[in-house]
C-alpha cells in the first residue's frame, strides 16, 4: 500500500492534489529528487509531445527496495503535486500510455 502520509502529509498544504505517475525509467533516478519541479509529458494521437503540467513538485519517488508500493517495478510511482485538473489530466494519460517527466 502507499504511505498515507506522501498522499496527505502537511508538507502538501491544504487541499493540494497529488497523483502517482508509473516509474517507467528508472535511469532518472540519479537526476531528479523530491522537491524539484518537472512538466509531465504524453503522446498526442498524432505522436507530438503533449504536456499535462508543468511545474509539478516532485513529493516522493521510489526507492531501491520496492518503492512506495511492494511488487514489481512497473508499480512503483512518483508522486507529484500540481492543479486539479492536471492531476486529473496524468490519472486519465497514464493508465493508456507511458508519461515522461522533464526536468525543470
Amino acid at each position: 500500500m502507499t504511505n498515507s502520509t506522501v498522499l496527505s502529509g502537511p508538507a502538501a498544504g491544504p487541499a493540494t492534489p497529488r497523483v502517482g505517475i508509473p516509474w517507467a525509467d528508472s535511469s532518472l533516478g540519479g537526476l531528479v529528487q523530491a522537491g524539484q519541479r518537472i512538466s509531465v509529458v504524453c503522446p498526442s494521437e498524432d505522436g507530438t509531445p503533449r504536456v499535462l503540467t508543468r511545474g509539478a513538485i516532485i513529493r516522493s519517488l521510489p526507492t531501491s527496495g520496492g518503492g512506495l508500493i511492494q511488487g514489481s517495478p512497473s508499480t512503483e510511482l512518483v508522486v507529484v503535486s500540481t492543479g486539479s485538473a492536471e492531476a486529473a489530466a496524468i490519472a486519465v494519460a497514464g493508465q493508456g500510455q507511458p508519461l515522461g517527466l522533464v526536468v525543470e
